[in-house]
This record gives C-alpha cells, structure tokens and sequence, in this order.
C-alpha cells in the first residue's frame, strides 16, 4: 500500500516552558503521520468531539452514512483539514460514494465544509440543487475544460450538464451532495484561483477542506480530569457551556491551538513545531 505522509503546517512537538509545562495530551502518531490538537484517534487523548481514524498508519475522516476519505494534510493554522475526494465508479459519470448521496458531515460535531473549496459536479440534471447564481451550469464553466484535459473522468463527457460552485458564505455547509434527482458525480479543488490550466499541463491535486471550530477547553468530573492542563480548575466557566471544563486560572487564558492554559502577564510558552 502507498504510505501516504500527512504534512502538518504547525505542529506542537516538543517544548513547553515554565507554567506551560503540561497540556491536554495530543495522541501518538499514526503511522508517519501527526495527529495535533484537538484531533483524536482515541479517548484517552485528544479531544474526542474531533474524533479522525488511524488505520495501519493513515488517517481517515469519517462521515455519515458510512463513508471515509483518506485526509491528505492538516493546517492547524486554518484549522483545516484536506480530504481526498471520492473518485469515478469505472465507466460510468458516478461517484464512489454514490451510495451516500456524497459528503454529509455531522452538523451536531465540530466540522463543516471550509472556504474556498471550488466544486466541480457533473451528470446534472434540471433539478441539481444548488440552482444559478448559486451554480454555474453554462457552457463557460470550467468543469467542461476539466473533462476534456482529463481522460479518466472521459465518461462525464458524454453527458452534456456540468456545474461548478464555490463554497464558503455567511452559513456554514455541511454536505457535498451526489444523488439521482441532482448531480451524479463531483470533483473538487482547495484555494483553486479560477486560473484554467495551460494545454498539456496537469490541475491542482484534487482535495476538500473541512474547517474545525477553535476546540473549548476540556470536559472534565473532577480535579484529577485536569492535572493534564496545569494551571486549571474543574469548574462550570463562563464560555464552557453549562458543562464542567478544565478552565484557566484568573492569570491564563485557554490557548486551543496547543491544549494548555497560557500566561496573561508573561510571553506565551515558547513551542518548537516541526
């Protein structure tokens, strides 16, 4: 099997200075691939609200209706994460996760369709739920360009609706959707610049990004649930949402990036990322 290597943007890895000495604890690596907070691979660390899977040393994001895709990087500066799309069922113009009627994210966790992502859908039919201006459906739609410089998606060729969309707005999204009644199949690329790619030359690696919200501090029962996070207390806080949570002394503040209580009055701990 192809090892696939996650890469990682910003990554806690080994020191934390003076009153920064302990945080939530991040889990193991996944085979050569980090998992950083808040991201978790099991119960005893992490955050389980952002639970991914690590199966024989590559990480995997699991969605609705049981389908996975394999996550091909994570940018804990975006808070993203960037999945590998479902390919073409071979010689037909539908996705493999057809079955699913697409990508549906769990609106009660975490994660929703980031920014950015430009989406590319074919096999449409009249009736493609995201109607213009949402979509563009027209001849001028760079999906028709995608099909004709890509031999493996030929079969969406020979059906003459293809539309492509751009997410990102006031609402968040949560699904990417494939189903008889709309679109049967879809492609997509992350930050993509709109720039059609010069004859002979390949596109963008295919991805999807999916945003996490900034993780609260951790659930805890009691004082023993904390002593991971040095410098909290096991209390009913002001943004913890009714629930107990490891919060911060009066002097620190929740740092959500790395999982530990952060100095008001001094520099912040100083974090070597690799």
């Amino acid at each position: 099997m192809e090892q696939h290597k996650i890469t990682t943007l910003v990554f806690t890895n080994v020191v934390l200075l003076l009153s920064c000495a302990m945080a939530a604890p991040r889990c193991a690596n996944c085979g050569p691939n980090p998992v950083p907070y808040p991201l978790s691979t099991g119960p005893e660390c992490g955050d389980p609200w952002y639970k991914i899977r690590c199966t024989m040393g590559t990480l995997w994001f699991d969605v609705l209706a049981g389908s996975s895709y394999m996550i091909r990087s994570i940018d804990l500066t975006s808070r993203r994460i960037i999945i590998r799309p479902a390919t073409l069922e071979r010689g037909v113009c539908m996705s493999t996760d057809f079955h699913s009627e697409g990508i549906h994210l769990n609106e009660t966790l975490p994660f929703s369709i980031g920014a950015g992502n430009t989406i590319f859908q074919f096999n449409c039919t009249p009736n493609a739920p995201h109607a213009p201006p949402l979509m563009n459906c027209t001849t001028s739609s760079l999906c028709h360009r995608y099909i004709s410089d890509n031999p493996e998606v030929g079969a969406c060729g020979r059906v003459s609706t293809c539309c492509e969309y751009r997410t990102g707005g006031v609402r968040k999204e949560y699904m990417i959707g494939v189903h008889g009644g709309g679109c049967a199949a879809y492609q997509s690329f992350v930050d993509y610049n709109g720039t059609v790619a010069p004859l002979g030359k390949r596109w963008p690696e295919p991805g999807i990004a999916v945003e996490w919200v900034a993780p609260l501090e951790p659930i805890c029962k009691g004082a023993m649930d904390c002593k991971e996070v040095v410098n909290s207390e096991c209390v009913v806080g002001p943004t913890s949402g009714g629930v107990k949570r490891c919060i911060c002394n009066a002097t620190f503040k929740w740092d959500p990036i790395n999982g530990l209580c952060q100095p008001l009055t001094q520099s912040k701990c100083n974090l070597f990322h690799t």
